[in-house]
């Protein structure tokens, strides 16, 4: 009795918002998929390692894990993973490598930077459109933009090999995410006006200190020289002279000397300077290595759960796009099929024509030819008739005549005239 009250409309909503239990099987089997590959990235990661870690081989554990995720995706995916970059024969003797072969005796061992490349090569291959640019005051980087909500996807191109890409978003998001905080973090220093030379500054110094110095010992010379001129009044200009030019050389010499000192604690202390900018540029490199590493860190963990539903409706749009692009690739074959099938029977007709039109022309040429003999024969017939015709009708006209002329004759001559034969 108390169904009979709902409404229709309330039953069909309750019936669309039950979950579809194949829809729910093929999201925790994407979700799967994506967790499996991410971990495989996770192990390759730790066998080849970093500039501040280095790598090492897999523990039995994790080669344990490794063989266990590789069959696991093998049975998710059997038509698939054959043809997937991650399966690559060359990535295959890498997880080898980094897990080592208890069959053989072969202890596991890191991947060198070589093997690396090679195996990053392989997994992520380049993109000439997506080639990286720097950016400027006015301008982003190439790749400055939200991975997720970009047209690629939103309406990508079928791709069989779609599921390894999940490891290859990470680093882009990662990239993303470093020069964006770059950027923000670098955006204060670009608009204030370059540090001041202080080298520059160093070298300006000595010089003023240099010619303060020869300004005051020129000085020193001219009273020293005057008061030798003064206590020596009594003796001759060239003594006095003598000892002035002695004097000044050896004032010249003591200024080299000095302005050398000068000098050299002046490199010595530009060198110590240098290199204790040297020190603070690496120190801060390094530091800034570390926060940028602990930054992409922490916002992957962040990012974890968005990836999940993401995945998951790329994993929908992709099993849709892939059926209708099925369906649109056989539409096309079967509209290629029909349409050879309409040129060639379109060949064969014209051929047909072009050959019923030259029998139709032969037999034409033919009667013609004979309908020409047979006018001729009777035009041929008929002249000869109409010859024979006109000799009778002349024979007959010329008889005639001559009777006419035997008759006038012998009525004018008489029955006894003598008849005369015409020639």
């Amino acid at each position: 009795m108390r169904m009979a009250v709902i409404p229709l409309g309330a039953v069909l909503l309750l019936s669309a918002c039950a979950s579809d239990p194949f829809l729910e099987e093929g999201r925790l089997r994407n979700q799967e998929i994506s967790e499996r590959v991410v971990r495989l990235a996770e192990l390759r990661a730790i066998c080849a390692g970093t500039p501040q870690v280095p790598g090492r081989a897999l523990t039995p554990d994790e080669a344990l894990e490794q063989t266990s995720n590789i069959l696991r995706l093998k049975s998710l995916a059997p038509d698939i993973w054959p043809q997937v970059p991650l399966f690559h024969p060359r990535v295959e003797a890498m997880r080898v490598v980094c897990a080592g072969d208890p069959a053989r005796n072969l202890p596991g061992r890191a991947m060198s930077p070589a093997e690396w490349q090679e195996v990053l090569a392989i997994l992520y291959p380049p993109n000439p459109e997506g080639s990286y640019t720097t950016g400027s005051v006015t301008t982003k980087p190439s790749y400055g933009r939200v991975i997720w909500e970009e047209e690629y996807w939103s309406e990508p191109a079928w791709r069989r090999d779609r599921y390894w890409e999940y490891e290859r978003d990470r680093r882009y998001r990662d990239r993303y995410y470093d020069d964006r905080d770059y950027y923000r973090r670098d955006k204060d220093k670009r608009w204030l006006p370059p540090p001041r030379d202080e080298r520059a500054d160093r070298e300006r110094e000595f010089q003023r200190q240099r010619e303060q110095f020869e300004a005051q010992r020129r000085a020193e010379e001219r009273a020293a020289a005057e008061r030798a001129a003064r206590s020596l009044g009594g003796s001759s200009s060239s003594s006095v002279m003598d000892a002035v030019r002695e004097r000044e050389e050896r004032a010249r010499r003591d200024a080299v000397e000095a302005r050398r000192r000068v000098e050299e604690e002046g490199r010595r202390q530009a060198q110590q300077q240098e290199a204790r900018e040297r020190e603070d540029r690496a120190r801060r490199d390094a530091d800034e290595a570390r926060r940028r590493v602990e930054e992409g860190r922490r916002q992957a963990q962040q990012q974890e759960a968005r990836e999940r539903e993401d995945r998951a409706r790329r994993d929908a749009d992709e099993a849709r796009r892939r059926v209708e692009e099925e369906g649109r690739r056989q539409a096309q074959q079967q509209e290629a099929r029909d349409r050879e099938d309409r040129a060639r029977r379109e060949a064969d007709e014209a051929r047909r024509r072009a050959e019923e039109e030259g029998r139709r022309q032969a037999q034409q040429e033919a009667r013609e030819r004979e309908e020409r003999a047979r006018r001729d024969a009777d035009e041929a017939r008929q002249r000869a008739e109409e010859d024979r015709r006109r000799a009778a009708q002349q024979e007959a006209q010329e008889q005639a005549r001559r009777q006419a002329e035997e008759a006038r004759r012998s009525l004018v001559d008489g029955p006894n005239a003598p008849r005369v034969r015409p020639d």
